[in-house]
């Protein structure tokens, strides 16, 4: 554990901290410097003393400036929100936290994604227990799963995401469109994640996917809440079917 003598109390930099906020570095291209000096001001440190925290040299109030305005800095803060490790101060706007976080969801990096995506739906998960999202029609995990169905190889990450908090694959919602998601873009994985299901679940997997009408009315209804310009294109696709019929 290392510490940051500055005005009033040292920072500590406990191993929990330096595993977080390393891997968080890792997953959206940041170097060491930069985690350290987003772990300084997410505790509400001045930029000038996470700038000397971090190890940077020079000018520290223009090391803290130059650092705190790159895209790289202000995406791990806005990861480290969507963990509780949240300034005071709020360095990152909540606006400006989605827009960051959702551009890394679009990126390359597949780690960076699943990571961007985590950080979204926990962000989520904050609001609706703060009472930002005061009711709750039974529809949050839906929504929560069409927002990852919104972005390329979404569905992936959000299998990923609910099968490794414990749920069986035949309870996720829009289960047609997400296993069709997984199966198209990574059909490894979708081996993988069949392999990890249990006999019942995998016999209630089949069963639910066999049904061409399971989820169908609530699926329609739930794309029905954003205006069709925000619609991926398989579900304008099925719309199309669907008046043509």
């Amino acid at each position: 554990m290392e510490a940051e003598k500055q005005d009033g109390p040292a920072l500590e930099w406990s191993d929990k901290d330096r595993n977080f906020w390393l891997s968080a570095a890792a997953d959206v291209g940041a170097d060491e410097r930069q985690a350290r000096f987003a772990f300084g001001v997410s505790t509400g440190m001045s930029k000038a003393a996470s700038a000397r925290f971090a190890g940077y040299e020079g000018d520290a109030n223009q090391a803290g400036y130059r650092a705190y305005n790159t895209n790289r800095v202000k995406s791990l803060l806005a990861i480290g929100q969507s963990h509780g490790r949240r300034s005071p101060d709020e360095p990152v706007s909540d606006v400006e936290a989605e827009r960051l976080l959702s551009q890394l969801a679009r990126g390359n990096d597949p780690n960076a994604r699943v990571r961007a995506l985590e950080a979204l739906e926990k962000r989520r998960e904050r609001r609706q227990q703060e009472g930002i999202y005061p009711t709750d029609d039974g529809f949050l995990q839906w929504r929560v799963a069409r927002d990852f169905l919104r972005i390329p190889h979404g569905g992936t990450a959000f299998t990923i995401l609910h099968t490794g908090q414990g749920h069986g694959m035949a309870a996720m919602p829009f289960l047609r469109e997400i296993v069709r998601s997984v199966q198209t873009d990574w059909p490894e994985v979708w081996t993988r994640l069949k392999g990890q299901e249990s006999a019942s679940g995998l016999e209630q997997l089949e069963h639910h996917l066999a049904d061409s009408s399971w989820q169908q009315d609530t699926c329609v209804q739930l794309w029905k809440e954003l205006d069709p310009s925000h619609w991926p294109e398989h579900v304008k696709h099925a719309k199309q079917q669907m008046e043509a019929a």
